[in-house]
């Protein structure tokens, strides 16, 4: 069955989202964690286990600057969670091109992957403006006569996009990005008692509930371009 028809609607509204989330700064980690609590099992694939060991790289750019003391060490605390906590799967592995295109060819999972926004629908020839842009976006499957990603990408009104194996390949190459990926797969009915669990906690925390409104999502243009959402790291 598919996930989303197995949790009522309401409770995945972007508020309800954004109120099971401890930071306004969203790693991927973080989704890991968020989809556990939700008892939707996944596998997250990363080439940094350590959000520290990459910092001073990070600390070169903007986009991760202003909050990554406090954030590399909320997401290491998560990191050492991963191996007693239920349904949360973290392990050392960076997938390729080709790894990542052969994991969906069966059209069993689902792909979340971490991006530099402005390379994903950069014209040819023409460098992207700015600094690193992170950018989650969902593999939902292929399209072998193009060699392209059927994505839906949270930035774009179209209901799915299809992105080029190559661009989405030169994204997900970015420094920043440490190839993170996370696989869900879709034979799997989420557990109930974890939801119930977490709709108690929901409704026991108006404090986070009121941060985590704060979350922006911060879009891009330029000429006709799609908008790049600035939230994922």
């Amino acid at each position: 069955p598919a996930l989303s028809s197995d949790v009522p609607p309401p409770a995945c509204s972007l508020k309800q989202l954004r109120a099971r989330l401890s930071s306004d700064s969203v790693w991927t980690a973080d989704l890991v964690y968020l989809l556990a609590s939700y008892g939707i099992q996944c596998e997250y694939l990363t080439s940094e286990l350590s959000a520290g060991a990459s910092s001073a790289e990070k600390a070169g750019s903007a986009f991760y600057a202003s909050s990554l003391e406090a954030d590399a060490a909320r997401v290491d605390a998560l990191f050492a969670r991963a191996a007693s906590e239920e349904g949360v799967s973290i392990r050392c592995c960076k997938l390729g091109a080709n790894e990542l295109w052969n994991a969906l060819r069966d059209d069993d999972q689902l792909a979340i992957v971490l991006v530099d926004g402005r390379m994903l629908y950069a014209r040819a020839g023409r460098p992207p403006d700015g600094d690193f842009e992170g950018h989650y976006v969902l593999l939902v499957g292929l399209d072998d006569t193009t060699d392209s990603f059927r994505v839906k990408d949270p930035a774009r009104s179209d209901r799915t996009a299809v992105v080029a194996a190559k661009r989405l390949a030169d994204a997900r190459a970015v420094p920043g990005t440490d190839d993170d990926v996370i696989l869900v797969p879709l034979s799997q009915e989420p557990d109930p008692a974890r939801y119930a669990l977490g709709e108690a906690r929901d409704s026991s925390t108006s404090a986070l509930e009121q941060a985590a409104d704060g979350l922006r999502l911060e879009g891009r243009t330029a000429d006709d371009e799609p908008a790049a959402v600035t939230a994922g790291r």
